[in-house]
């Protein structure tokens, strides 16, 4: 019976935790052993004691520090992108957990809300300009009597308005994927976004394509027509929805992404 052990990093770390209960989900399906480990390096993956891959989480164009002290050890990368040079690491494209994938599900059939557009904008990097003009777009439609939310709130109270909003902005941060993109997928919640791509591949097995799970938006004023758009055809919503339900029922939720992790760690014990 194989082992995997995984090194959480800090006490029960917040981004790596949701990794180890994906594994947890199908570990009698597979028959193995899952252990939270304490042996070195933080982030570590072991399979038999053998250590097999990292873990790197941090933006996209960055690599954790520690990682230049296993050169020869694949990393599951996270906020992955094909343009970026990595050098001679052994980069896997490995997706991108939210930590609130696990918590209680407020899905509804019935969408109450237009337009979700909660995030941060109270920064001067670009992106956050970007984020800011997306924002006024949602304040511009809800003076034209749409149902639209942003602003800062409550996780919970976050999560129930995500279970029955009907269209989410996103506009990529520092890295080149956020959490956001997965709860919206997560929750059936058709995105509008910046160009995703072949260029930040969800996972190495999975490329969001415009038009057919999100739509792409080059220019945050383009929002405006584009969102007007979608609102007013119903086929089309349900055509993008029943593509991310599936999208999500048979890649991205926690069992398949435990039984992805597990394949690959398999294939890498001989290599």
């Amino acid at each position: 019976m194989d082992k995997i052990e995984i090194n959480l990093g800090r006490v029960d770390d917040y981004y790596i935790k949701p990794l180890y209960k994906s594994l947890d989900l199908i570990k009698n399906k597979f028959n193995f052993i899952l252990k939270i480990s304490d042996k070195e390096p933080e982030r570590g993956i072991f399979l038999n004691d053998k250590l097999v891959a990292l873990v790197d989480f941090s933006d996209g164009q960055r690599i954790w520090r520690y990682m230049n002290d296993y050169p020869e050890v694949f990393v599951f990368k996270w906020q992955y992108s094909r343009d970026y040079d990595y050098g001679s690491r052994k980069m896997i494209s490995a997706g991108y957990f939210s930590p609130l994938m696990f918590k209680q599900s407020y899905l509804k059939e019935t969408k109450e809300v237009d337009i979700t557009a909660r995030m941060r904008v109270n920064y001067t990097r670009e992106h956050n300009i970007n984020r800011e003009k997306i924002v006024d777009v949602a304040k511009k439609l809800k003076e034209e009597g749409f149902k639209t939310t942003y602003g800062k709130i409550d996780i919970d109270l976050y999560l129930q308005e995500l279970g029955t909003s009907n269209i989410g902005f996103n506009w990529r941060g520092k890295g080149c994927l956020n959490f956001r993109i997965i709860e919206y997928i997560q929750n059936e919640v058709i995105m509008i976004s910046d160009e995703l791509g072949e260029k930040f591949p969800i996972r190495d097995d999975v490329i969001l394509e415009n038009n057919k799970h999100y739509l792409a938006c080059s220019n945050p004023e383009d929002f405006y027509s584009t969102s007007k758009n979608i609102l007013r055809d119903t086929n089309r919503q349900k055509e993008l929805r029943n593509n991310i339900k599936k999208l999500w029922k048979e890649k991205l939720c926690p069992e398949k992404t435990g039984e992805w992790y597990y394949k690959k760690i398999k294939e890498l014990e001989n290599k």
